[in-house]
């Protein structure tokens, strides 16, 4: 298959016209930006080529299918399309992206099964989110191909520039745009989604009381309804007939719809918000939207955007990139035999491919295998990878060994964790050879961990997950917090509505013991929208507190005052690994304080051995 060839296919918009309502509604609502995908130059090196697989490569795109050229190329030509009016929607928005994504087409159910999450097989898209790299995948000749994918270009869109929206919203506004519609001189968007359309009339003629079979717009509002199983039809056809109905009003209801999207992510109760947001009740709306999408008169937007051909080129693929780029969505879905297979087929077609070795690496990590992950990710660092993702999971893989077991786990699969395990050098109050043995070893972790984040950084500059990786890569070990501070702000600035981004930043300043700095974080930014967020920084800087105190009383001979307040950073300590490490650090130092005869028995018995 050593062919090569391009389609005069691909569509790319020049901004003309205007329609008022429709603009405001992106720059008030969807300050979201059209991601550019960055394109790899295609590869020269005499290797096997895989039998059924090509690149399809357009301006802005780059994709890995195995179904026919000719179909992929239409595929990349409308999502071009899509970007340039997505584009002119949001004036003046970047157009790259925080995170790396990779684009997979499958050629049918067949060839796309093994790559779809458990939870529902019969799906036709998907978006798969990893700080590490994101995956859009989808049944490249299913009928309704081009509206999914709309659909999960828009939640990847979403996902880089308004993460904290809720669900409803995300898959509502996916519903919206998925029925984009381009002619040759102009772009529709707002046409009414039939299945959706139906199911309303059958719930309206089942049951007057409310938008749904099963649940109320509360439910919908609060996150109480499915987004899948035997509810997700039900789920999707509410989510977009609100989403439709909040968009396609005057600007007044436009601003009422940012308004009430600001006050659920602050936290407020759904019901309230919506109230203060648009002065009525749930129950008002809930009849607006029914008797909207029942009268079957939909606004929607057309604008007028002529564009010029231009070309969608089709290149070979080689067969380990192809595994290799399988094998990591399997391992990301969580197929790790799977995933297995794919590198080390990749192996044996292309001996010692770095990017096959730490894949390897990675699924080795996630199964607990650790010592072969290390030498694994050595090789692959030694083979010259120029993967990103091979320095952040090299990386991750190296601050395990300053955590627990089940932390451990949870950072070497990308669910990043600040765990407090990188506190333990500031609790360790005896100053012994293997507490000194510990410290250094934490420390040489913690520097390769954060060589490999630079690394990561100088293959990508711009790649958001390296950035966080960075930051909080200097939570841990006995390591300038500083640096790490002004990761987390530079990447704050590309993902501002990441809260948790402000949760690391939180736990850097109690590693600076700026307490106070710590908690006007916790109170401006974080605040009662993540409540269990919140609660745990709560927990994180009284603990701190605490520890630093008893620290200070011990230096001032204040033994019992010491011993209290390490008691009470004990109590209120909800880590159970953290609890019992500090709970054996008290019993060794009241047992050292026994043996010098600092302390005694009350009753005058002998000191513990």
């Amino acid at each position: 298959m050593g062919w090569r060839g391009h389609f005069e296919l691909s569509e790319t918009g020049r901004p003309a016209g205007k329609r008022r309502g429709f603009r405001r509604s992106s720059s008030v609502l969807f300050v979201v930006a059209a991601a550019l995908f960055v394109v790899a130059p295609v590869p020269t090196q005499a290797e096997e080529l895989a039998e059924d697989w090509v690149w399809v490569i357009s301006q802005n795109f780059r994709i890995l299918t195995d179904a026919p050229p000719e179909q992929v190329a239409g595929i990349a030509s409308n999502l071009e399309r899509f970007r340039a009016a997505f584009a002119r929607l949001a004036p003046g928005m970047s157009l790259r992206s925080p995170v790396p994504v990779r684009v997979v087409a499958f050629r049918s159910h067949r060839s796309y099964a093994p790559y779809k999450r458990p939870s529902d097989p019969r799906i036709l898209g998907q978006f798969v989110r990893n700080l590490d790299g994101h995956y859009l995948t989808f049944h490249a000749g299913a009928t309704a191909r081009y509206a999914v994918d709309y659909h999960e270009y828009v939640h990847y869109l979403v996902d880089g520039n308004l993460p904290a929206v809720p669900r409803w919203f995300n898959e509502g506004l996916a519903e919206y745009y998925s029925t984009f519609k381009a002619t040759r001189d102009t772009v529709t968007v707002g046409l009414p989604v039939e299945r959706h359309r139906h199911w309303f009339a059958g719930d309206a003629a089942a049951d007057q009381r409310s938008l749904s079979y099963d649940f109320s717009l509360l439910d919908v509002l609060s996150g109480e309804a499915a987004h899948d199983g035997s509810k997700v039809g039900g789920f999707y056809a509410f989510s977009w007939g609100l989403v439709h109905y909040l968009l396609s009003g005057p600007d007044e209801r436009l601003v009422q719809t940012a308004d009430f999207l600001a006050e659920l992510g602050d936290g407020v109760d759904p019901e309230r918000a919506f109230e203060r947001a648009f002065g009525q009740r749930l129950d008002t709306m809930e009849e607006a939207v029914r008797e909207y999408v029942l009268a079957g008169e939909f606004e929607h937007a057309t604008l007028r955007m002529p564009f010029d051909p231009a070309t969608v080129g089709v290149y070979p693929a080689r067969r380990s990139e192809v595994e290799i780029w399988l094998g990591d969505l399997a391992a990301q879905i969580g197929y790790l035999n799977w995933a297995d297979r794919h590198f080390q087929t990749a192996l044996e077609v292309a001996p010692g491919h770095p990017d096959a070795l730490a894949g390897l690496a990675f699924v080795r990590d996630l199964s607990g295998r650790r010592d072969e992950a290390t030498l694994l990710f050595r090789d692959a660092v030694s083979a010259g990878s120029r993967e990103p993702r091979t320095y952040l999971r090299y990386g991750r893989h190296l601050l395990t060994e300053l955590l627990g077991e089940d932390s451990g786990g949870l950072v070497s699969s990308g669910r990043l964790v600040a765990s407090s395990a990188f506190a333990r050098s500031s609790i360790s109050w005896l100053e012994d050879p293997v507490t000194a043995e510990r410290a250094e070893l934490e420390k040489e972790a913690a520097d390769g961990a954060l060589a490999a984040f630079r690394k990561a950084l100088s293959l990508s500059p711009k790649h958001a997950g390296a950035q966080v990786h960075l930051g909080i890569g200097h939570l841990y070990a006995d390591v300038d917090p500083d640096p790490g501070l002004r990761a987390l702000g530079e990447v704050r600035r590309w993902l501002p509505q990441d809260r948790a981004l402000a949760f690391y930043q939180l736990q850097l300043y109690v590693k600076k013991k700026e307490f106070s700095t710590a908690r006007r974080l916790l109170t401006q930014t974080i605040g009662d929208a993540y409540p269990q967020l919140s609660l745990r920084g709560e927990e994180e800087i009284d603990r701190a507190e605490r520890v630093h105190r008893a620290g200070l009383a011990l230096g001032a001979g204040e033994v019992d005052a010491a011993i209290r307040l390490f008691d009470e950073a004990i109590s209120l300590t909800s880590d159970l690994e953290l609890r019992e490490r500090m709970s054996e650090i008290l019993i060794a130092f009241e047992r050292e304080l026994d043996v010098s005869g600092e302390g005694s028995d009350p009753a005058g018995a002998d000191p513990e051995p």
